[in-house]
């Protein structure tokens, strides 16, 4: 089980995990609503990748489940991440690509 929040001992428990679990907390705060539209999109991508690897891989369960997942549930819940993240990857080069042409149409002067 992931919590919102760091808890004392997680480091122990979650294993291979912490590291991800670090990066999804941090990418779910304040740093995922900051930067350009490519950066905030860019963010959102990568943490529906971590949401599919720290259920598939690693067999945890996400806010706000509170209990583990039974193997039926967990194929429900990668799949409806892994159409959120191809959502997020169309935003993404959507957004690149308007940048791309906003610097076009300035001759680079509009940057962000």
């Amino acid at each position: 089980m992931v919590t919102l929040e760091p808890l004392e001992g997680e480091q122990d428990a979650l294993g291979e995990a912490a590291e991800l679990v670090a990066e999804w907390r941090r990418l779910r705060g304040e740093d995922a609503r900051r930067g350009s539209a490519v950066e905030r999109a860019r963010a959102e991508e990568r943490r529906w990748e971590i949401e599919i690897a720290l259920i598939a891989e690693h067999g945890l369960a996400l806010p706000p489940e509170t209990e583990p997942l039974h193997p039926s549930r967990r194929d429900d819940h990668q799949r409806w991440r892994r159409l959120a993240l191809r959502r997020a990857q169309h935003q993404r080069v959507r957004a690149e690509r308007l940048r791309l042409l906003r610097r076009l149409l300035t001759l680079g002067i509009w940057r962000r």
